[in-house]
């Protein structure tokens, strides 16, 4: 009974080495996906987001969306300051391991304000990006541009036929679409 101790020490040691690699895959994953997204590389991008998702709501509804994001005639749009704030112990389940990665990131909207003399649109966006990413998060600076600090969560999702973690934002609303392929088990064992 006195070697029972002994061995899970051992093998805690020996996974040791599996969980902080798994950990830098995802991480690594995860920046890829992002560096992709901010560099305007829509396709490859989206190749890195769960296939599932991608064959309910269409790739190409997700690459016009993108783009048009990118692309809005008056103002652009830029993301950086990407941070992974935290990456969960890797849950397996069904054949599929999970983790769920917290992360931050800023994103610029510069917009076209020459026509705006009296600060009516100005006014008008400051409201609405607060409304929607919270006053504390929205910053405007002069002359044009909305800066706002972005904190989410995404799962990380491995199986053996994917080349690489593949990336599930998480958004209470979103729940009710990724829980039609991601199992109640794993809902469960993240608290969400």
């Amino acid at each position: 009974m006195k070697s029972f101790p002994f061995v899970i020490g051992l093998c805690l040691l020996l996974s040791t080495p599996k969980l902080k690699g798994q950990s830098q895959t995802i991480e690594s994953d995860v920046r890829t996906y992002f560096n992709l997204l901010s560099s305007q590389k829509i396709e490859e991008a989206l190749d890195m987001v769960h296939p599932q998702l991608l064959a309910m709501l269409g790739k190409e509804t997700f690459v016009a969306q993108y783009r048009q994001m990118f692309n809005t005639p008056g103002m652009s749009m830029s993301m950086d300051e990407f941070k992974i704030n935290s990456i969960s112990p890797v849950f397996n389940h069904s054949e599929h391991e999970y983790a769920l990665v917290s992360y931050a990131f800023a994103m610029t909207f510069k917009v076209d304000l020459s026509n705006d003399k009296e600060g009516q649109l100005k006014s008008l966006l400051l409201s609405n990006y607060q409304k929607q990413f919270g006053k504390e998060n929205v910053k405007f600076q002069q002359p044009d541009s909305y800066r706002i600090a972005i904190k989410r969560e995404m799962f990380a999702v491995n199986a053996k036929d994917y080349s690489t973690w593949k990336v599930l934002d998480f958004e209470e609303g979103m729940k009710v679409i990724i829980s039609t392929f991601i199992p109640d088990a794993v809902f469960t064992h993240f608290k969400k």
